[in-house]
Parts: structure tokens; sequence; C-alpha cells
């Protein structure tokens, strides 16, 4: 079962923040997110993510993308509900350190990379699951992975 929430129903009283881990990747730590509202917990945060997209393509090392008109009425929206959310996530979790926008920078650019393993079409259907926060000593990001989706 897939459940995901509405981006903009979304309300950060409901983030939970898990055991920090240390992470080698970014020379820092991990924490991951747990969403717990009074009906549900869920780990990470799931959306939709209904883009109008324009194009697909795969680069030489089997990574799919997906082009989109970010100035388009539809994926603006979606943009600005997700870098809201983004920024919500990050000051939740800390106020003092510099907060990396990754997925606003990466919504405003018009391409995304997609975990796909099949082709996508015209009525391919997207989610976005923010998994949790990276940090070290100066910055502090989201990790999020977007998904072909069956529904």
């Amino acid at each position: 079962m897939f459940i995901a929430l509405y981006m903009d129903t979304f309300n950060d009283t409901y983030i939970n923040f898990m055991d920090t881990k240390e992470n080698t990747i970014t020379n820092g730590v991990f924490t991951k997110i747990l969403y717990s509202d009074p009906l549900f917990t869920m780990n990470g945060l799931h959306f939709l993510f209904p883009i109008m997209f324009d194009e697909t393509y795969s680069n030489n090392y089997n990574k799919t993308f997906i082009k989109f008109r970010p100035s388009f009425h539809l994926n603006r929206n979606i943009i600005i509900h997700l870098s809201q959310i983004e920024e919500s996530v990050l000051r939740t979790y800390n106020h003092t350190k510099q907060k990396v926008l990754k997925l606003h920078e990466q919504l405003r650019s018009g391409c995304v990379k997609v975990n796909s393993n099949s082709a996508i079409t015209d009525s391919t259907r997207f989610a976005i699951k923010i998994s949790g926060i990276w940090e070290n000593e100066t910055s502090i990001g989201i990790t999020y992975k977007i998904s072909k989706i069956s529904i």
C-alpha cells in the first residue's frame, strides 16, 4: 500500500526525528524523519509529484531524468509547495545552521532525476520521498528521491 500526504495540508508539527547516525558520505551525520499524525506514522515524507513534464532522457550511467517547465502554472504550484516543505523541515530540525535547499534548486532547474527501471510515458505518475536530513559542521539539507509509482 502506498500512502502519500497532500502537499497543501502538510503540517510540520507532526515531524519527528529519529536518532542521528554517522554519515561518512557527507562527513557528518544523518537523521531519519518520521511523520506521525493522530491517524498514522510513516517513515519519511511521501507526496505525490504530479509534475507536467515535456520529455525524458537517460544518460550514460542509466539514470533517467524528466524535463519540465518550472514556469508552467501547475508545475510552479508544486515547486512552491515542495520548497516550503523543504524549508519547514530544515527549520524544524535546526534554526541556526546554513540551509542547503537542493530540492528547490533542482526543481527550479526544470530537470530532475527519477528512479525508474521501466519506460516513462505521458501517463506515468511520480512520488517524492523526503527521507531525512544530512548535516555537517556548518550546513544541513534534506535527502529525497523521486520515483515512478503505480496507482
